[in-house]
């Protein structure tokens, strides 16, 4: 019980590189972020403690990820709208 207590006051060693990807919006390095988290639990309190630890963070990833996704989409839509009225002002004006 004290072991598990402490890791799970201890940050997954994943922790920073996820959090500063997502601060910062650059690309999560996949083949790391599987490497730090692919432990598999082993019956251990500190392997529960990380596997439940790395769950949160492929959760917040992945909850970034779309944030990401509907900005992006957004944006492609705006663009959208604002081409088809350009283009039929231009067309409002040849015609």
């Amino acid at each position: 019980m004290l072991a598990r207590w402490f890791y799970s006051f201890t940050p997954h060693p994943a922790a920073a590189m996820v959090d500063a990807a997502v601060r910062t919006g650059a690309p999560l390095d996949g083949a790391r972020f599987r490497e730090l988290t692919s432990d598999p639990p082993d019956g251990t309190p500190k392997m529960e403690v990380r596997a439940a630890q790395a769950r949160v963070l492929a959760e917040k990833w992945r909850r970034h990820e779309d944030q990401l996704s509907a900005r992006y989409s957004d944006i492609l839509q705006a663009e959208r709208e604002r081409k088809t009225r350009e283009n039929a002002f231009i067309y409002a004006q040849t015609s």
